[in-house]
């Protein structure tokens, strides 16, 4: 769970038996806060009573282990079938700016600009957390796995905005940083 809600997730496998906590308790923590993104769950069990339970998660699949490889990967492309239906995949940031998740790469009118990994955790952050402001200590945490000196982050934001036509990143001094609404 701490995985899912510090990064930017875009397709959950659960075993139904894990240690400390089962794939359906942990689909329901994830439907609380996420009713779109893609859910496979893989268990050695076939009990109705499991297969029922698991019914109102909205599955990609319900994967009978062993796992068949083809199996699995019609799985992988129904969710990416889901993603991209429901828009996850590009984002449209301005009418000239699109963020391509696959590729992690900007697309400006059509044209495309790479982005360095910082630069698309550091987007990806601000999309999972769109119109609300972001933690300057959140984002050091998720992307460089703990505090960096002052003008490290300030120095990432300000070549991607280099990158950027029109100003997108809103940042409140000394706070954090938000996504301008469209």
């Amino acid at each position: 769970m701490r995985m899912f809600q510090k990064k930017n997730i875009h397709i959950v496998i659960l075993d139904y038996v894990m240690p400390f906590i089962d794939g359906y308790a942990v689909a329901l923590e994830i439907r609380k806060t996420d009713s779109d993104i893609p859910i496979i769950i893989t268990s050695s069990f076939t009990e109705k009573e499991k297969l029922l339970g698991v019914i109102g998660f909205n599955l990609v699949s319900y994967l009978e282990k062993p796992l068949q490889f083809n199996d699995l990967m019609e799985s992988l492309k129904q969710s990416v079938e889901r993603l991209s239906h429901k828009g996850k995949l590009k984002i449209a940031l301005s009418e000239e700016i699109v963020y391509d998740s696959i590729r992690k790469q900007l697309l400006i009118n059509g044209s495309e600009e790479p982005l360095t990994k910082n630069e698309y955790l550091f987007l990806e952050i601000l999309f999972a957390k769109r119109s609300m402001l972001v933690m300057t200590e959140y984002i050091e945490e998720c992307i460089y796995e703990g505090s960096v000196a002052p003008n490290t982050l300030r120095n990432m934001v300000y070549r991607l905005r280099k990158k950027l036509p029109v100003d997108l990143i809103v940042t409140i001094k000394e706070i954090g940083y938000m996504l301008k609404p469209l």
